[in-house]
């Protein structure tokens, strides 16, 4: 399925994320591989926590790397 053209993706703000889905998780669910796997539910109720996350490992990786003695930040 191209979810560039279906119009359920294009109003969504994950589309950039999740490109529609799992196609895999889509053919265990319906038989099918050309549907849509929406995890917006999902998405709505994790990505606050998982951006959190993630920022609070880089700033944990950026202090390590500066207890070496040099400023570096790889983000």
């Amino acid at each position: 399925m191209d979810v560039w053209k279906c119009e359920e993706c294009l109003d969504c703000p994950y589309l950039p994320l999740c490109f529609g889905g799992c196609r895999f998780l889509q053919r265990l669910q319906t038989g099918a591989i050309d549907g849509i796997d929406c995890r917006r539910e999902y998405l709505d109720a994790a990505l606050e926590k998982i951006v959190r996350q993630d920022i609070e490992l880089r700033k944990r990786l950026f202090e390590e790397k500066n207890e070496g003695g040099g400023i570096f930040l790889h983000i």
